[in-house]
């Protein structure tokens, strides 16, 4: 009798995606109910910044107290709402107290951060819904010399990494010894790359080739009221562009109007140039710019796993 008395017995039941836990002892059942706790189940995928609130419910009148694994990645307030920190996963674990007419139950469910969503255009690879550094789709984002992974806020070829301090004094990716030393590298390695170096994963920079895809296969909509283009792919699906412009020493160009995006992609013709996409008005060029200005960068992923739309 005594061994009845003490055990404890846990009821988990699944339904619709929720999490609904209930538990009792066998020395309590005239005097305590069951508490029953209800919360979605399924993992929840946000973006570094984003907010989202999951609110229990329960019979019980004890407390509610939500918990989170790993504050570095998620925090979780008092209300169930759950602000992304940095990318990773944690777990949001969910009490309600034990009361005099109330046992106590648990549960939880998994948050999965990432910089950026992924969308499937329809080509060859998947895009980011969100340039680096940007908070939102429509952010510019940081600013970025090719071949270098931190936004410097100075851009021209004195402060340069990849040269030293002149156009004809490349130290890396060179094809050419005019323009300094020959390494016949001619696509950014992943310790050079600032989609890889600044989100991790399995983000990188796209090629020439793959943003000649967004240029011959999507279809370009200019939005005027947040300063950029939605590209639309062959399966519908979309992303936005913002028209961020460029920086060179320590000033921002053409804002609002131009857009620049690097490629991983040398200019094998002219290797103080790199491969970009700039775009304005109706007009989209692939063409090259100075590898020591600030442009924009918008990764891609080969990962069909990673979090999506």
């Amino acid at each position: 009798m005594k061994l009845l008395k003490e055990l404890v017995v846990m009821t988990t039941t699944i339904i619709c995606g929720l999490i609904m836990v209930s538990s009792c002892s066998s020395d309590s059942f005239e005097s305590q109910k069951p508490a029953m706790l209800t919360i979605e189940a399924t993992n929840l995928k946000l973006v570094v910044g984003e907010t989202e609130a999951r609110v229990a419910t329960t019979n019980s009148d004890g407390a509610v107290t939500y918990i989170s694994s790993d504050v570095a990645v998620a925090t979780v307030d008092k209300e169930g709402k759950v602000t992304a920190v940095s990318a990773g996963e944690a777990t949001i674990t969910v009490l309600v107290a034990k009361t005099a007419r109330f046992t106590f139950a648990q549960t939880s469910y998994k948050v999965i951060v990432g910089f950026a969503r992924v969308v499937d255009l329809g080509l060859s690879v998947k895009w980011a819904d969100r340039n680096v550094g940007a908070s939102n789709p429509e952010d510019y984002g940081d600013y970025f010399s090719w071949g270098e992974t931190t936004a410097t806020g100075n851009y021209d070829w004195s402060t340069y990494t990849l040269c030293e301090g002149t156009v004809t004094s490349m130290t890396k990716y060179c094809n050419d010894s005019y323009y300094g030393t020959v390494d016949d590298k001619t696509t950014l390695e992943f310790t050079d790359d600032a989609a890889r170096a600044n989100w991790g994963g399995t983000w990188r920079m796209p090629t020439i080739e793959e943003i000649n895809e967004l240029k011959t296969r999507c279809t370009w909509t200019k939005q005027a009221e947040k300063n950029g283009y939605e590209v639309t792919g062959p399966n519908g699906n979309s992303i936005f562009l913002p028209s961020a412009g460029y920086r060179y020493e320590g000033n921002l160009f053409n804002p609002g109007t131009f857009g620049y995006y690097w490629s991983s992609s040398l200019f094998t013709s002219h290797a103080d140039y790199a491969r970009l996409i700039f775009f304005y008005g109706n007009f989209r060029y692939l063409g090259s710019s100075n590898r020591c200005y600030g442009q924009s960068i918008r990764p891609v992923t080969d990962n069909v796993a990673m979090q999506s739309e």
